[in-house]
């Protein structure tokens, strides 16, 4: 396996934490499992992320379906943030199956795999960049320079009714960028609340034994990640991962080792 740092885009339960210092911002970070940075289904994952996000919502999109968009709790499967496009090594995937058209459905047959992804909500009385929020933790130390506005990856101004269930930034904030017409903005651009699908961490694997072997030499681990701007914190997202029925836990394999980032994917539109 070859280690490949690959930065692009974007976990229920919100943990947070909020500080009265510098920005005086609360953030909040939300883990989730999604389809791989190589999926035709990852802009749509992606923006019913953050739709759901804005509105307070744990899900969104069509389940069933790997852009189906949900939030999870304290723990996932090892399989859950482990890719299988690995050129030469290339294998379709899900959740550690190896057939997945046949064990979850068609809409699943050309996925490679799963990422663990990392949402993100601020809001800051006092305005902010996407290069000021940082992203640290166990296994990663980033911040989201580089990002520009998206589908997935929202800022607004001015904003009322935000996170509550028919919030529209389009017209409930005094000015929003998103991507679209008239509405570009980059890491730059002064914003007070922030939506986003958020920074993805994931292994990669190049087999089906380098598969199964990476599942079990992450089981039994946590991962660790939080969301930061300025003095105020999400506090950490404390993600335990638990080792699928009839794994063998393996130990000395450091997730850090063999963990990579994507936030590129932020910047699709």
């Amino acid at each position: 396996m070859q280690p490949l740092l690959r930065r692009s885009a974007v976990l229920l339960g919100a943990f947070m934490a909020l500080s009265t210092l510098s920005f005086a911002s609360t953030l909040y970070i939300y883990p989730s499992i999604g389809p791989s940075g190589y999926s035709t289904y990852l802009n749509t994952y992606q923006d019913a992320a953050a739709t759901a996000l804005t509105q307070g919502a744990t899900s969104g999109g069509v389940a069933g379906t790997p852009g189906y968009y949900a939030q999870v709790t304290s723990t996932v499967s090892p399989y859950g943030l482990i890719e299988t496009y690995n050129s030469p090594g290339n294998f379709f995937s899900w959740m550690g199956s190896t057939n997945p058209a046949v064990d979850f459905g068609a809409t699943y047959a050309a996925e490679y795999g799963n990422d663990l992804y990392f949402g993100v909500y601020v809001n800051s009385a006092s305005t902010f960049t996407l290069a000021d929020v940082g992203f640290s933790g166990d296994t990663l130390n980033t911040d989201l320079s580089g990002v520009s506005f998206s589908s997935h990856t929202i800022g607004g101004i001015g904003c009322t009714g935000v996170n509550t269930p028919g919030f529209n930034y389009q017209t409930d904030c005094t000015s929003y960028f998103d991507g679209s017409l008239g509405h570009t903005g980059n890491d730059a651009t002064p914003i007070n609340f922030l939506w986003s699908s958020g920074i993805a961490i994931f292994a990669n694997a190049s087999s089906p034994a380098e598969l199964r072997a990476l599942a079990a030499a992450f089981a039994g681990q946590s991962i660790n990640q939080e969301y930061t701007l300025g003095e105020s914190t999400s506090g950490p997202a404390s993600i335990k991962v638990v080792p699928e029925p009839g794994t063998v836990m393996l130990f000395g394999l450091g997730l850090g080792a063999v963990i990579f980032a994507r936030k590129r994917s932020l910047n699709r539109g």
